[in-house]
């Protein structure tokens, strides 16, 4: 007589680093970490003899590091099996192509535009990203503004993307501003950026002068 077995499955995951030591040598009662989220579909079936079924595994990570989990297949004649799952997840960061801007010498009331690339380094999720000026202390010229158009945006993989920086003579003498870039993996959502780069602009304001 035909028998059928029938298989029901479970999933628990955990995120650590990629430090050695850190792992639990024994399962723990505690609720599973949320760094990371397993998914099976479907979640129980019954499977005809000398057959076979596909399972879809989706895996959600919530921060970046190194996840580990369990696949539970729990069989209603048999005895459980256990499968391993690993995910290393690295988070998205948009960085500048260039350290540094010089915008060199311009005349006093005057603007100059430079290009800035900024290269999202993930090759497997987009990145949100900003770019700001920040206040340097103490400042050089509280006048000397920097534009960035646009300011913000999103990145797909491996992606580039050019924003226009514009400084206007505002002060004459030289000055050194700086530019914050952030950015963070783009998960369809508002987030805090938690990735940080800087770009150095150096510009040099004259006034015209008959001698």
């Amino acid at each position: 007589e035909d028998q059928l077995q029938q298989a029901a499955l479970s999933s628990s995951s955990s995120g650590s680093s990629r430090s050695p030591g850190n792992s639990p040598k024994q399962r723990s009662d505690a609720a599973p970490r949320s760094a990371a989220v397993v998914m099976v579909d479907p979640t129980a079936a019954v499977i005809a003899p000398q057959s076979s079924l596909e399972i879809s595994v989706k895996f959600l990570a919530l921060a970046a590091g190194l996840h580990t989990g369990n696949l539970t297949v729990n069989i209603r004649h048999g005895q459980a099996l256990k499968i391993a799952t690993k995910a290393c997840i690295q988070e998205a960061c948009v960085v500048p192509a260039v350290p540094q801007i010089d915008f060199n010498m311009i005349s006093i009331g005057h603007t100059s535009v430079k290009q800035l690339q900024l290269i999202n380094t993930a090759v497997a999720c987009r990145a949100q990203w900003a770019i700001q000026q920040l206040e340097i202390e103490p400042p050089t010229c509280p006048r000397m503004l920097l534009q960035c158009e646009p300011s913000s945006g999103v990145l797909d993989p491996s992606g580039t993307f050019l924003t226009y920086v514009t400084v206007t003579g505002s002060c004459e003498g030289s000055h050194r501003l700086l530019l914050q870039v952030s950015s963070s993996s783009s998960r369809g959502q508002q987030q805090q950026l938690s990735q940080q780069q800087y770009v150095e602009v150096l510009v040099t304001v004259a006034a015209p002068k008959v001698v």
